[in-house]
């Protein structure tokens, strides 16, 4: 067999072409979920929630998150979210109780409560304790689930058992949406209480699928979760909504 010699010039066309392919690897994977999407035939929207987002409530038909700011829309809108008035100070959770709506804002290194009323009076700090709501607990035909690590428990039964760390969970329409360290889930409610774990449709699994998912919750005919990832470029809310049928940026 005869070998053929490489010229200097060959070589070093084939190790520049070899660097290519390996840079284009390497630097697509943060953009997994999009290309992912686009081979999907997804178009995705321009996101107005971006950043970590941590809560989300709803009061009297208008839900209201926090990314750094406060966002709010109607709870029977598809999107729609616009700026909302907030104390000084970097918000990073809101929160409600007895229909006012709070916000805890962490400012050079130190937390305040800040409590908004319903008639819309200015923010005004309280000593009050945040009336966070638990993302780990929910209720289901009348039975109060919680989650802790992998787990979700009925009572004290367990009856799921996740790929990983589990940061909330939230029901509807006998279905579980479950926030894991590595991805939403979904599982089926059974008629005997425990739950049974089904897929994920393929497109959500193409932007929800890999990433930790640290909320989701159900307001109307809107389900939304937050992913917060180490690259902050790929953080943020996404909405699925039963009038359209897909998961996208919100």
């Amino acid at each position: 067999m005869t070998h053929t010699k490489l010229t200097t010039t060959q070589a070093k066309k084939i190790l520049a072409t070899s660097f290519l392919i390996i840079l284009f690897c390497f630097t697509s994977c943060d953009q997994a979920p999009i290309f992912s999407a686009i081979n999907k035939e997804i178009e995705l929207e321009e996101a107005v929630i971006t950043g970590n987002v941590f809560s989300m409530i709803e009061i009297s038909g208008t839900l209201y998150t926090a990314n750094g700011r406060i966002y709010s829309k109607n709870t029977s809108d598809i999107r729609g979210w616009t700026e909302h008035s907030k104390p000084s100070g970097r918000v990073t959770k809101v929160a409600k109780k007895d229909d006012n709506l709070y916000a805890l804002v962490e400012e050079t290194g130190n937390t305040t409560v800040y409590r908004h009323d319903k008639t819309s009076s200015p923010w005004t700090s309280t000593e009050e304790e945040f009336p966070a709501t638990p993302l780990t607990k929910c209720t289901a035909e009348g039975n109060d689930y919680s989650a802790s690590e992998k787990t979700i428990k009925k009572g004290t039964n367990v009856v799921y058992t996740a790929n990983s760390t589990i940061h909330a969970i939230a029901y509807s329409d006998n279905t579980f949406y479950i926030a894991t360290e590595i991805g939403l889930e979904q599982a089926t409610l059974e008629t005997d209480g425990t739950l049974s774990k089904v897929s994920i449709s393929s497109q959500a699994e193409s932007l929800l699928g890999s990433y930790p998912i640290h909320g989701v919750w159900i307001f109307g005919h809107g389900i939304y979760a937050s992913s917060i990832t180490k690259n902050s470029r790929n953080n943020g809310l996404w909405g699925y909504y039963t009038d359209r049928t897909s998961w996208n940026r919100e």
